[in-house]
């Protein structure tokens, strides 16, 4: 998927070479840095979760040198962090997923000292997400770059957009002919307000999983008070709470977890191979990471969380079992974590 990527990367960036004569030099300027940058950003971070994955030692081999990917990491990082301010500095709309990939990683992934072996690192599908996002900025720079109305319409500018765009359709045709049938657009899958994962993904990933998938942990996360939340102080602020949640989530799971947007104020992440420690150890630091996000009142949010593992039984039945301990969570009082291994959860 990230081979296509690069290769539409490329016939995006040939379109710079088409003439542009009747723009502005203003409109030049801008357009075309955007385009450049989100060509080169969009490459960074496929690197980047590359090196994150290689820096995984449940993933790679002990003979790996993961000191020379460290510092290969750090440097990318700092690459795309520049990269960030640089498309800020343009004014061009950054999506919650790009914004996330490309700002600087947190000091446990980038010195490898992460104690709990928990990864601080996006996970694989903000990736994802983010490449997708890059490209499309890079083929329609003019859609995510303010205008300067006073230098009226500009005809090349259409023509460049419309020709990227044929770039555009064709890569996505043909990545569409080489996917499996049921596989479709990122946009499909994933939730219009966070950019992470959607509901329709989970139904997918479950359903193509075994009956037993192994170590497969799952945690359910309920946004405390979201509806009160939105009468106070309106649904921009509920937004920007929903927003800013997924955010910090995605920065305390691990690297191969997946999280999802599973309704409106509930969350689900999916945690491969994870031992019912690890499970616990990543409810209980969302629960805590919570609290990062501010309410404009001064009050912070907080939510509640069912983990559960699923080492001798299907992960949809895991995932039921977790959403129980989410409701007993929500009983107890919210703002805290239940374990479905530590309350009597009999299957129907």
């Amino acid at each position: 998927m990230i081979t296509l990527r690069h290769a539409l990367v490329v016939a995006v960036a040939a379109t710079i070479m088409l003439p542009a004569g009747g723009l502005a030099s203003a409109s030049i300027s801008g357009t075309e840095a955007v385009r450049q940058l989100a060509s080169e950003a969009a490459e960074l971070i496929a690197e980047e979760a590359e090196l994150v994955r290689m820096t995984d030692p449940a993933v790679t081999e002990s003979s790996v040198d993961r000191a020379a990917i460290t510092a290969r990491l750090r440097t990318v990082d700092g690459q795309g962090e520049t990269a960030l301010a640089q498309l800020r500095g343009l004014g061009a709309t950054i999506t919650p997923a790009v914004e996330s990939a490309l700002e600087q990683l947190p000091a446990e992934v980038l010195t490898g000292a992460d104690a709990e072996g928990v990864s601080l690192a996006p996970g694989a599908v903000v990736y994802d997400a983010a490449v997708d996002d890059l490209l499309r900025m890079a083929a329609t720079p003019a859609a995510v770059v303010p205008t300067d109305r006073s230098n009226g319409p500009s005809y090349a500018l259409l023509i460049v957009a419309a020709f990227a765009l044929l770039v555009l359709g064709i890569a996505t045709l043909t990545n569409t002919l080489w996917r499996r049938p049921t596989e479709e657009s990122a946009q499909t899958w994933s939730d219009e307000l966070t950019g992470l994962a959607n509901r329709r993904r989970l139904d997918l990933d479950l359903a193509s999983r075994d009956a037993t998938a192994g170590e497969t942990a799952v945690i359910m996360v309920d946004v405390d008070h979201l509806a009160t939340i939105e009468d106070q102080h309106g649904v921009e602020v509920r937004d920007d709470v929903v927003r800013s949640l997924s955010t910090v989530f995605e920065q305390h799971i691990r690297t191969d977890d997946v999280i999802y947007r599973y309704a409106d104020e509930r969350f689900c992440v999916l945690l491969p191979g994870a031992s019912e420690d690890e499970a616990r150890i990543v409810g209980d630091r969302i629960v805590e990471a919570a609290h990062r996000v501010a309410l404009p009142d001064g009050r912070h949010t907080t939510v509640s969380v069912g983990v559960a593992q699923s080492a001798d039984r299907a992960v949809a039945d895991s995932l039921a079992h977790a959403d129980h301990a989410l409701s007993l969570a929500k009983r107890a009082g919210c703002n805290q974590a239940v374990f479905a291994a530590d309350h009597e959860l009999v299957e129907a």
